[in-house]
């Protein structure tokens, strides 16, 4: 435990006065003349420190503030994520000061912030969303570089009666953590390279001719995530076939297509 985080687990609230990264990635302090950092740089210098190991950060009720405005350095450099000749993948880096202040660090912390930092690959993003009065909803611009998921079903069902006397085995979840981190199907050309999952291609271009006359098309970003998607389905579940092309039984091309950001505009 540090900062009352489990290790490899960062919950962040948002709150509803945030407009720019400060809260996230931290600010010049120039009465103090130190970087104050945010509670998501924090995370990324501790998913940095220990890259052998998966490292999950949610934003808690993350639309209680645009997510457009407080998030738009991560939204950006996300965009810029490749993977080298060596097999490392990196983003670009978010500058994190001008020079106006001297990148010494806060009270609590040992080491100076870089002066530019990047998303290490074992870092994953996710975050609580409600739709009410009291939140904002998401542009395309958000929803192009996610994948979503909603949970409408309601079970009032004892936890232990739910699960039938089995607790949750974190040691799995915990082994699934690090097969995810070791294979980051970042980009469209890593699934592209004799993967199977590039055969929903087909589909996808089908219902994107179907949704083009009223404008409700989507663009690249959702037919990558979709693929991506499918790559990690392929790889993790067992029951999904491999070489089938049939679509008679629901699969995990059935809820990439049931929840896809297009659905919020129908």
């Amino acid at each position: 435990m540090r900062d009352g985080n489990p290790q490899g687990y960062r919950l962040i609230p948002v709150r509803p006065d945030w407009q720019d990264r400060r809260d996230l990635l931290g600010f010049a302090n120039l009465l103090t003349g130190r970087y104050e950092m945010g509670d998501l740089l924090r995370a990324i210098r501790e998913a940095e420190a220990r890259p052998d190991r998966p490292y999950f950060v949610c934003l808690d009720e993350m639309n209680l503030a645009r997510v457009e405005h407080y998030f738009a350095d991560i939204l950006s450099v996300m965009e810029t994520g490749r993977r080298f000749p060596d097999g490392k993948w990196s983003t670009d880096t978010i500058s994190l000061s001008s020079g106006s202040c001297s990148l010494v660090p806060s009270e609590d912390e040992t080491d100076p912030p870089p002066t530019r930092q990047s998303i290490p690959n074992n870092l994953v993003l996710f975050g609580t969303v409600n739709v009410d009065e009291s939140t904002y909803p998401f542009s395309r611009k958000v929803l192009d570089r996610a994948n979503t998921i909603e949970f409408n079903e309601i079970d009032f069902r004892l936890q232990t009666e739910a699960w039938n006397d089995s607790p949750l085995n974190l040691d799995h979840l915990q082994g699934l953590g690090e097969f995810l981190g070791y294979r980051p199907y970042r980009k469209l050309p890593d699934v592209r390279e004799g993967h199977p999952a590039v055969r929903w291609n087909q589909a996808l271009i089908e219902i994107n001719d179907i949704l083009e006359p009223e404008e409700l098309h989507f663009g690249y970003r959702v037919r990558d995530e979709v693929l991506i998607y499918m790559a990690y389905a392929i790889d993790l579940i067992e029951s999904l076939p491999a070489s089938s092309t049939t679509f008679d039984e629901p699969s995990a091309f059935d809820f990439q297509i049931q929840y896809c950001p297009v659905r919020k505009l129908l």
